[in-house]
């Protein structure tokens, strides 16, 4: 156990296990929370800071902060954010402690299509994991791009961007960027179960930005936040009407007023909405008309995250081999837990790239703590040439000279937030 009185963040990052803290603990947001399964008796009161957080949400004794609790005993505690799924409930709760409001949302509407004839020909148990699988591919681009997955209605789901107030521009290409790249996840899954099942998944998206009333609803036993309005369901119309106009991803107008100079937009339609009266404008999206590199990296990403420990393996003998001198930075750490942590830094910042922003404190911090560790600001480049070796190596092809620029501008981001931390901690 470390010195008696320190967080316990601090001790998660002193003993190098990876603990999400987007605002580099201090008590600004809640993602380091943890809870105490064990040994409540040994730990700090809560700061006037996480008592303000806990009364507002509601919190039992065992769910604290992690940055603002101190040990002075055994305790055992559970880590609450694993995955892109728990950020993005945390992000949701955050908006639910607050009554019904009015937002501006840009809002997402995906439905499979002939998915009634698929279920008649299939197995229900099938069918059900065919359903869980699509949901995983296209639900991951909405996760890593600040959408919050309201509802899945049979084999529809509805998302909204714009929860954290974001601008509308950030939240409408949030929203395109994560359709686009649902459109790929579902390539890619179909190459799969083309060979498993026989079949090959279709489905058709629609985009609107408009106002809706967002709160938490259902029973006072299980409520939910979701949003509700005269938006939601012209977005529902917008992704029907794909099917008759023969388009994979349709945007309203007042999507493509905030996304335009950025989209390729081929064909656009003069048409009616099931249910709406007089005639809309729709648009067909294809892509960004230059690379967008977050949609690059996140893309380019997906197709090593299935493998994650396989990664951070090759990352470190492509390091070692490049800067043999920095295997003596690692001995204090097990192999396999500081390839875990490599990969989920890398996760963590695939998944924030579009509010790359809200992780500054964390970086900073990190890159302080690295300066504790011996790492030097050369070794930045070291590990940049790594990361870019070990990438080449698992996409081939797919590491085309876009993606490696789109990297190697993420990494540089990340490094400098980092750098600022390590020369800070230096000059105490």
């Amino acid at each position: 156990m470390d010195p008696p009185g320190q967080s316990i963040l601090r001790i998660s990052q002193q003993a190098r296990v990876p603990h999400v803290s987007e605002c580099g603990g201090h008590a600004r947001c809640t993602t380091c929370r943890v809870r105490i399964l064990d040994g409540l008796a040994n730990v700090s009161p809560r700061t006037n800071a996480e008592r303000a957080i806990a009364e507002a949400r509601g919190w039992d004794p065992f769910t604290r902060l992690a940055c603002q609790t101190s040990v002075h005993g055994e305790v055992i505690v559970e880590r609450i954010i694993r995955s892109a799924a728990d950020a993005a409930r945390i992000r949701a709760e955050e908006a639910n402690t607050q009554p019904g409001r009015e937002l501006m949302l840009a809002i997402l509407f995906c439905d499979l299509r002939n998915f009634t004839p698929l279920m008649e020909r299939h197995l229900p148990h099938d069918v059900l994991h065919l359903l869980n699988r699509h949901f995983e591919a296209v639900g991951e681009p909405i996760l890593n791009n600040n959408g919050y997955i309201d509802m899945y209605v049979g084999d529809a789901l509805v998302a909204h961007y714009g929860l954290d107030r974001a601008p509308a521009e950030r939240a409408c290409v949030d929203a395109v960027r994560s359709a686009l790249l649902m459109i790929e996840s579902l390539e890619d899954l179909n190459r799969r179960v083309l060979t498993e099942f026989g079949v090959s998944l279709e489905m058709g998206i629609g985009v609107h930005f408009g106002s809706a009333i967002v709160g938490p609803i259902g029973h006072s036993s299980r409520r939910q936040l979701t949003a509700i309005g005269d938006s939601v369901n012209v977005a529902s119309r917008i992704e029907a009407a794909t099917k008759t106009l023969g388009a994979t991803l349709l945007v309203s107008d007042e999507v493509m007023e905030h996304v335009r100079p950025l989209v390729r937009s081929p064909r656009s339609f003069l048409t009616e909405l099931k249910g709406k009266s007089g005639q809309v404008r729709l648009h067909e999206v294809t892509g960004f008309v230059s690379q967008d590199p977050v949609m690059l990296v996140q893309s380019t990403f997906a197709h090593v995250a299935g493998d994650g420990a396989h990664f951070g393996k090759r990352f470190y003998e492509i390091l070692f081999s490049i800067a043999p001198e920095m295997r003596a930075l690692f001995t204090t750490t097990p192999t396999e837990l500081q390839e875990r942590m490599f990969v989920e830094m890398i996760w963590l910042a695939v998944r924030s790239l579009s509010r790359l922003e809200a992780l500054t404190a964390a970086l900073v911090d990190l890159g302080a703590r690295h300066a504790a560790y011996g790492i030097q600001e050369a070794h930045f480049a070291v590990n940049k040439r790594a990361l870019i070796e070990t990438l080449r190596e698992a996409l081939g092809s797919r590491m085309t000279p876009e993606a490696e620029a789109a990297w190697s501008e993420t990494h540089d981001v990340i490094s400098a937030a980092m750098l600022r931390g390590m020369r800070s901690a230096r000059s105490l």
